[in-house]
């Protein structure tokens, strides 16, 4: 996106410049009407500086200094000074300070109120008030009071008047002046005092409403948020429980149905069901521990003693045979828990367990999902009214702030309001003279400088624009340059306008009939040109922006000067609309170009029976022939296409003529089957609009653009234009020939139309390139009479159609 409006920016500076130099350009051919533009402008300035009447300026200083500043000497801050300057500044235009002047200059000669008598004395003030000025200096206590006049004494005077009613009036009204702000400044103070209880008022309400218990600015936290924190502890140690509960019932369930052992859930379920129901689950108790713990004491103890008896007395000693019936009578007791335990396991014992252990977890798990719910509840309405209680603090700093920005207002009112009733009785404000009225004898306008200044930029500006309404309304090219600058292409040859003939053929080509003549030095210069391109040019067409531009002229005329060099040239007439070149010849009647096109048989074979020789040594051409219904059709079939190939393969050179390119598509379609193509231009006929159409369809198409040919320019002016034209009438109705029997009927037999391939797009030569044909070695040939016989080389496709 930033490379694209860089790009367009790019373009839009380069549109900009290029339009700024053509005006240049421009102007420097009409350099007369602005050299003529400057001079009236001049002469005008002249006469209105010595008409007009000279005016004289005098000028005084002041200098305002407060009392404060000159006691501690620091001059005033630059605060001070531009907050005071301003108001004592426009103090001179007041009416107090204006009227006093005049009562002042009453009092003088009559020559102190020259500039006023004229004037009726209601308007004396309003004079002086337009005449006067005051400004304050830059970065001091400093005022310049000045007076224009037409007479200089007059203009001190009146400064002097000025300054002296001024001073009065400082003096006079400061204290009326101090009484007022004074005044103003204890209505403000009132009116924010007013502010300030409200605000404070709305302040209480705020802190009522929330119940501020004056921790509002202590590092506290509020009992509501405490509470919205506590909930929400307690809801997810909740809803953890209930998860746990859920997947431990769907793991008894489990367990129940496959009919697996269910004590090894006993342990995991103790911290939810407790230990007391867990041990008798199992069928034991807290007591069953401590009685299985003493049996086992005695048992081992029991044994302890048999053993010690056995080291003494046979197996028969009665106190052996007692010892040994308790330890069996002991082991007897154990076995029997250990047999209880067992029958623990049983499956009626499973199926009472998991009917007991899924009632007490579901029990469980409603209780949990009760609590839960009513948690949830409540943390929603604690973060409620958490919320709105921040709202409510966040409203209640606004008006604390609020109210402390009043309070600091009114203090500041308070301060300036002491200081104006402390200076009441006395003048805080010095009023001095630094500079006397003083005015030279030169006057300050007219300024012969400034007039001449305008002059010569008016001058200029409305040369330009007289310039630039001429250029608007003549819409011609007036030299080669131009014509090259605005087209971007190069100007091959420029012709000169040709006589009129009557004659038809080879005797009507002027290069033919008048070799050593100018007008045909332009025809080979053009053939030159082509011919130092630089590019391989076998195969080009010739067209024209508008009808009657002379095309046709140009390419019979530049066929005859390349025959000339001994190249074989063909002359093909492609305006089946208009064949210009074959009325040139006088073979209108004859089949040509469109029978081959509309025709079957093959294209080499009826191509060869309609060449025609044209008189001129090496010169033959192909008429334009029937007229089909669809010209474009056929021109963007492949016959077309096969044609250009034998005439490619057959000749030196082949010219060929189109129509108009604004006309028809035809010259289009032929132009990306050559090598390239010329645009015959009459600057003085042509309008710009219409050529920079043509370029702009030409580069629009992709088509190999080689340049501008320059026709019917006189040669008795440096510039274009002048009526040669031999004429034939484009526009509405064109295509109707007065010949008709040989326009193909409506009713015909339509052929297949194919679209040949296009031609790729050609790179445009820079301006400074030139291209055109190049020469070959002449054939060792006789001229021909007839149609030239055909080539035994093998047909190829045009290079820009293979």
């Amino acid at each position: 996106m930033t490379d694209s409006a860089t790009q367009v920016q790019t373009v839009s500076t380069t549109h900009v410049v290029y339009a700024f130099m053509r005006f240049l350009r421009i102007v420097q051919r009409r350099k007369s009407i602005l050299i003529a533009a400057v001079v009236i402008t001049t002469l005008l300035g002249a006469l209105y500086y010595a008409t007009a009447e000279r005016i004289y300026r005098a000028t005084g200083q002041l200098l305002v200094l407060s009392k404060q500043a000159e006691v501690d000497g620091s001059g005033g801050s630059d605060t001070n000074r531009q907050g005071m300057l301003p108001t004592y500044e426009r103090l001179f235009s007041s009416a107090k300070v204006l009227d006093g002047a005049i009562e002042i200059l009453d009092g003088l000669p009559q020559e102190a109120r020259t500039d006023l008598i004229q004037y009726p004395r209601v308007k004396w003030r309003d004079q002086l008030r337009e005449r006067l000025g005051a400004t304050a200096v830059r970065s001091t206590n400093i005022i310049e009071i000045s007076y224009l006049s037409k007479q200089p004494r007059t203009a001190e005077t009146v400064v002097n008047a000025v300054v002296q009613s001024y001073t009065n009036f400082i003096d006079e009204s400061h204290k009326t002046v101090a009484s007022e702000i004074a005044e103003l400044l204890q209505n403000d103070m009132y009116r924010v005092e007013e502010r300030l209880k409200e605000k404070n008022q709305q302040l209480l309400l705020a802190k009522q409403a929330v119940k501020d218990l004056g921790i509002s600015k202590a590092d506290v936290v509020h009992p509501a948020v405490h509470k919205v924190n506590k909930l929400h502890t307690q809801l997810v140690e909740v809803q953890q429980s209930r998860i746990e509960l859920q997947s431990s019932l769907v793991a008894l369930q489990n367990a129940v149905q496959s009919g697996g052992n269910l004590q090894q859930h006993l342990l995991a379920l103790e911290p939810t069901i407790g230990k007391e129901v867990v041990l008798g689950a199992l069928g034991l108790s807290t007591k069953d521990g401590d009685v299985v713990t003493h049996l086992e004491r005695m048992l081992f103890e029991e044994q302890a003693s048999l053993e010690r008896l056995s080291a003494f007395y046979l197996e028969n000693h009665p106190e052996v045979v007692r010892l040994s019936n308790r330890v069996v009578q002991i082991q007897q007791q154990v076995a029997n828990y250990t047999t209880q335990k067992s029958q623990l396991a049983s499956e009626e014992y499973n199926r009472h367990l998991g009917e007991m252990l899924l009632s007490l977890v579901s029990e469980n798990l409603q209780q949990t999902w009760l609590h839960e719910q009513t948690l949830q509840q409540e943390f929603s309405t604690a973060e409620q009214e958490a919320l709105m209680l921040a709202s409510q603090w966040e409203q209640i700093r606004n008006l604390e702030s609020q109210a402390e920005r009043i309070r600091d207002h009114d203090k500041r009112l308070q301060d300036r309001l002491d200081e104006i009733l402390v200076k009441t009785n006395h003048t805080d404000v010095k009023v001095s003279v630094t500079s006397e009225a003083f005015a030279k004898n030169k006057p300050v306008s007219p300024r012969p400088l400034w007039i001449l200044l305008m002059s010569l930029v008016a001058g200029v500006g409305a040369g330009s624009a007289v310039i630039y309404i001429m250029d608007v309304l003549d819409d011609r090219f007036r030299s080669p340059e131009e014509l090259r600058e605005e087209l971007g292409a190069p100007v091959l040859a420029i012709i000169r306008n040709l006589p009129n003939t009557t004659e038809k053929g080879a005797d009507a080509l002027h290069v033919f009939t008048a070799p050593d003549s100018v007008e045909s030095e332009a025809f080979r210069t053009l053939r030159t040109t082509l011919a130092f391109s630089g590019t391989d040019l076998d195969c080009l067409s010739i067209s024209s922006s508008e009808p009657s531009d002379g095309k046709t002229t140009v390419l019979s005329n530049l066929g005859v000067a390349a025959a000339q060099t001994g190249n074989r040239t063909l002359l093909i007439d492609a305006d089946m609309r208009r064949p210009g070149l074959s009325k040139l010849f006088d073979v209108r009647s004859k089949k040509g170009l469109g029978n081959v096109l509309r025709g079957s048989n093959d294209v080499v074979d009826m191509v060869e029976d309609y060449v025609l020789p044209t008189g001129v040594p090496n010169l033959s051409m192909l008429p334009a022939g029937i007229r089909p219904v669809d010209p474009t059709g056929s021109l963007s079939g492949p016959r077309f296409a096969e044609l250009l190939a034998w005439a490619q393969d057959t000749y030196d050179h082949v010219l060929i003529d189109t129509p108009p390119i604004l006309a028809a598509s035809d010259a289009t379609i032929i132009g990306r089957l050559v090598d390239g193509l010329a645009l015959v231009v009459q600057p003085e006929k042509n309008n710009r609009r219409i050529v920079h159409r043509a370029v702009e369809e030409i580069h629009g198409s992709s088509l190999h653009f080689l340049g501008i040919v320059a026709n019917n320019v006189s040669h008795d002016s440096g510039g274009y234009g002048y009526g040669y034209g031999y004429g034939y009438g484009y526009g509405y109705g064109y295509g109707h020939d007065e010949r008709d029997e040989f326009v193909e009927s409506e009713t015909s037999e339509t052929s297949t139309i194919l679209v040949a391939p296009s031609k790729p797009p050609a790179i445009h030569q820079p301006v400074t390139e030139k291209t055109a044909i190049r020469p070959r070695a002449a054939k060792a040939e006789t001229t021909p009479k007839i149609a030239p016989q055909r080539s035994k080389k093998k047909k190829i496709l045009p290079r820009r159609a293979a």
